[in-house]
């Protein structure tokens, strides 16, 4: 764990700023994340642990982003040399406001004003989707994707999460079993040919609002080569069986077999988020309907058979 102290020597010898405050934020599943405030400007400091390799990617993303103005903060230093701490981190500037989920939680927002600004999230996140990249799945180097086929990208990512799963006994083998025959059955949805750059953390967490307005995303480390349905997956699973459900598949406006797609998409998520709390010991969390991953699933699993 990164120590106050150490997040604000950072600052002085990076940027020759003395911190007023810093505040460790607990929202996140893998990097330490801190606001860091200034005199004269807020900023975030995002710390990888040692087995992540993204914030060079995030980097990067970002800074096209930027360049693009699809996005308003800028990204200032991205440093993987380890010299002054033992992990990758990068320093960005704040987004002023608060989540979209603090704000609905605290009541500040009706589902009304939820809904302009979640149109106006969904629309920027179809702006990013519009850049052009390379190949299939997670981007080690920017802008390309490990595979050479979605196909390829989404069976083996099956495989190897199902693998942990059968390991560690988190489903019933029969349903590991039913899981494998229903993306056999449909991998034919899996052809995209023209990949585009997702932004895959779509989610209430990470659309931030100020004065009941739209203000930007934030956390690009997940960002992503495919299919531009993917940056749905998450904002659709997590709102599964909850109160925004109705309001989620209101705005996404799905054929038929894209539904399909992104239920066996969000599946094949879940899969990997279960694999990674085996691997690295990340937290398995409920969604906003409290419906656990396992929960989650098994009713997905029901509609794609």
């Amino acid at each position: 764990m990164t120590s106050l102290s150490k997040v604000k020597q950072l600052f002085y010898k990076r940027l020759m700023i003395t911190p007023v405050k810093i505040v460790k934020l607990t929202e996140g599943m893998v990097n330490e994340v801190f606001e860091v405030q200034t005199s004269k400007a807020d900023y975030i400091l995002r710390i990888e642990p040692p087995w992540f390799d993204t914030v060079k990617r995030a980097s990067e993303v970002m800074s096209e982003l930027y360049d693009r103005k699809i996005i308003s903060n800028k990204v200032l230093i991205c440093d993987t040399s380890k010299r002054l701490i033992k992990k990758n981190y990068m320093i960005l500037e704040k987004v002023q406001g608060n989540s979209l989920m603090k704000e609905l939680e605290s009541n500040k927002l009706t589902l009304k004003e939820a809904e302009n600004i979640l149109k106006k999230a969904i629309k920027t996140a179809m702006k990013i989707s519009k850049i052009k990249t390379q190949g299939y799945g997670w981007m080690k180097d920017y802008p390309k994707g490990w595979a050479d086929s979605e196909a390829r990208e989404v069976f083996s990512n099956l495989s190897n999460s199902l693998l942990m799963i059968k390991k560690k006994k988190f489903l019933p083998l029969k349903i590991i079993n039913k899981i494998n025959e229903v993306f056999y059955k449909n991998s034919e949805v899996f052809d995209y040919k023209n990949p585009k750059l997702v932004f895959q953390d779509l989610n209430f967490g990470n659309i931030i609002v100020k004065d009941k307005k739209f203000a930007g995303l934030i956390d690009f480390d997940g960002c992503f080569s495919g299919d531009p349905l993917r940056a749905y997956v998450i904002l659709y699973f997590v709102t599964y069986k909850s109160r925004y459900e109705k309001l989620v598949k209101k705005l996404l406006k799905l054929d038929k077999n894209e539904w399909l797609k992104l239920r066996l998409l969000s599946i094949e998520f879940i899969l990997r988020i279960v694999e990674n709390h085996f691997k690295f010991g990340n937290k398995l969390r409920t969604n906003y309907g409290g419906q656990t991953n396992k929960e989650v699933i098994l009713m997905l699993l029901k509609q794609v058979s």
